[in-house]
């Protein structure tokens, strides 16, 4: 499960689909839990990432002057994202059990997928500002990329994302072209495929597929 421990509330800002903060407790989250994605001097939010610290109580959302609690910041994303509320189930649920989701638009996915203890890109020494790649040396005398240990305690190992993750509701009709297709941009950027069916109730069963020729 993701340990959250920042004290102070991150102060989030929506602009257009997603979540602005330049705040030091969203950097310091990001040195946790990968929460975000840092780019020019921010960091910037899914509304899944969004919707799941504000119901943690780790971030406050504020539209223009106003701050969101978790239903109004939800009805705010049911108008951006239809597929809101499937998504943020799923995200919800793999990320309570300790897997990391990135958004996954290039994929044409709507989450990749790391597994347990792993991280995207390389692993830094140091604050955002100044970090510096850690490495160690091999029997080849080459170096290797390993974990560091960062606020958690755990080194966290580099890895791609292990799986192309397309939540669905179990009243979507999802043909045989689509599924095939889904299994074809898996393929191509060597993941393997897991659709997340939720159910009226909320609850997520997770279906693998992999590929293989006759």
């Amino acid at each position: 499960m993701v340990k959250l421990s920042s004290k102070k509330l991150i102060k989030g800002i929506l602009n257009g689909d997603s979540i602005i903060s330049g705040s030091k407790e969203a950097m310091d989250l990001y040195g946790q839990s990968l929460f975000g994605e840092y780019t020019n001097k921010k960091m910037y939010y899914s509304l899944s990432e969004a919707l799941y610290l504000v119901e943690k109580k780790k971030m406050e959302v504020f539209r223009n002057t106003k701050k969101l609690n978790f239903q109004e910041l939800m009805e705010v994303c049911k108008k951006i994202d239809k597929k809101i509320l499937v998504k943020y189930s799923v995200y919800q649920d793999m990320r309570s059990k300790g897997y990391l989701l990135k958004t996954a638009l290039k994929f044409g996915a709507d989450f990749r997928v790391y597994d347990k203890g792993k991280r995207p890109g390389k692993v830094t020494k140091g604050s955002l500002g100044k970090a510096k790649e850690v490495g160690v040396k091999g029997s080849l005398g080459k170096a290797k990329e390993v974990g560091v240990k960062g606020s958690l305690g755990k080194a966290k190992e580099v890895a791609h994302a292990k799986w192309i993750l397309y939540p669905v509701s179990e009243s979507d009709d999802l043909t045989w072209h689509e599924f095939s297709a889904k299994n074809r941009v898996a393929h191509s950027t060597k993941k393997n495929l897991l659709i997340a069916v939720v159910d009226s109730e909320g609850d997520v069963t997770y279906y693998e597929i992999s590929w293989k020729k006759p």
